[in-house]
């Protein structure tokens, strides 16, 4: 018997997308999800002006994101802020797993090895270990 996708919650990486493509460059880049469970998305926001930024949106990005695939069971959008850790002169990287790990879809470390921006994909990178809940710090080295 083949079960209905209706109600699956969607993939870590659906999630993302549908974020990037619903919020836009901006806004994407400055909140992050960090996590989808029974409708509700949590999106980890940097200060407070972020903060404001998106419950002022809530509305319209909750439309945007049900437009997306898999999205339209979506009915919460629960807004974290996290500050970003101070910079410092040398930050240790953040990446995924290795390969190796059965933790960490290759798909997500080949897609994070696409991406020309190394920024870019750390935060990507980040993003999708936070939702599979697999990340940690490794060597650099992609």
């Amino acid at each position: 018997m083949q079960r209905s996708r209706i109600h699956e919650e969607p993939d870590p990486v659906a999630v993302v997308r549908a974020w990037c493509n619903a919020a836009g460059p901006a806004m994407s880049r400055a909140a992050f999800p960090a996590s989808y469970q029974d409708g509700c998305l949590e999106l980890v926001v940097p200060d407070r002006a972020w903060l404001q930024e998106l419950e002022s949106r809530r509305e319209e990005l909750m439309q945007r994101l049900r437009r997306e695939r898999r999205m339209d069971q979506l009915r919460e959008i629960t807004l974290v802020m996290e500050p970003a850790p101070p910079r410092v002169k040398d930050p240790t990287p953040f990446h995924p797993r290795q390969p190796d790990s059965p933790e960490l879809p290759p798909e997500i470390l080949q897609a994070s090895s696409a991406i020309g921006d190394d920024a870019l994909a750390r935060r990507w990178t980040a993003a999708i270990s936070r939702l599979l809940g697999v990340a940690r710090r490794v060597p650099p080295g992609r």
